[in-house]
């Protein structure tokens, strides 16, 4: 993780990934590593409130969906499943969520 921002109170480090999801679904994402104290509850709401400012950040015209994600080593991810295999929706959807969060890299 490269960059850190303020999420629902708490610091973060965050970065961007794009990737594969099983069944080939292409996603691109941003990844955050919760600390270990901060409770399940507190961090699946950080991820949600991202996850709805990705939302209104999406243009009306995208296809795309909005998911998020936590595992149990504290690390989340708010996803955008794209309807395509495009490289140009990924770039379009990497520029949304650097928008959300301008300092994860």
């Amino acid at each position: 993780m490269i960059s850190s921002e303020r999420v629902c109170g708490v610091t973060v480090p965050m970065a961007l990934e794009d990737a594969m999801r099983p069944g080939g679904q292409r996603n691109v994402a941003l990844v955050l590593r919760f600390s270990p104290e901060l409770s399940p509850r507190r961090a699946r709401a950080a991820l949600w409130m991202l996850a709805a400012q990705v939302e209104l950040a999406s243009p009306p015209a995208e296809a795309w969906s909005v998911h998020t994600d936590l595992d149990k080593t504290h690390v989340g991810r708010v996803r955008i499943a794209l309807a395509g295999w495009d490289d140009a929706e990924a770039w379009r959807a990497t520029a949304v969520l650097r928008r959300v969060a301008p300092l994860a890299k």
